[in-house]
């Protein structure tokens, strides 16, 4: 299965396309540890502040893109596989895309169950696709035409 780039429909954001919208780009000012705050209680769930469950969305602040819960609560499911051929941070293209296949999905955000450091917007996890969890959900992208 591969992305079809430049459809209008929805999909699974990419790994780039994520962390551009947690960081808050065109919407905050500066880049904040967690998307869109320096104090992870500020936008977001994990093991400590989370009580071991998901929580409804919005409750905390949004980040510069009025984008809720890209920190903590879920960890979101991205198009990119994790591969070996594939080094997304040493990336300079404008819109980067990751291998076609690999290990796994990577997952990005940190969930309700996730230390503090696997719920910045740099952080890295991944998960086979079939598996299934209460700690991993998706958010689902549509292009700008």
């Amino acid at each position: 299965m591969t992305a079809a780039h430049g459809s209008n429909g929805y999909r699974l954001a990419t790994e780039a396309q994520w962390e551009y919208a947690a960081r808050g780009r065109n919407g905050s000012a500066g880049s904040f540890l967690y998307s869109g705050s320096n104090t992870l209680a500020d936008v977001g769930w994990n093991t400590d502040l989370g009580g071991g469950q998901t929580h409804e969305v919005g409750k905390k602040k949004p980040n510069g893109l009025g984008l809720y819960d890209m920190t903590g609560n879920l960890w979101e499911l991205v198009w990119d596989w994790l591969g070996s051929s594939y080094n997304y941070t040493g990336n300079n293209l404008p819109d980067p895309t990751g291998t076609p296949s690999g290990t796994g999905r990577i997952t990005r955000g940190g969930a309700y169950g996730s230390s503090v450091s696997a719920c910045t917007t740099t952080y890295r996890n991944s998960i086979n696709p079939s598996n299934v969890n209460a700690s991993t959900g998706f958010r689902l992208v549509r292009p700008a035409q």
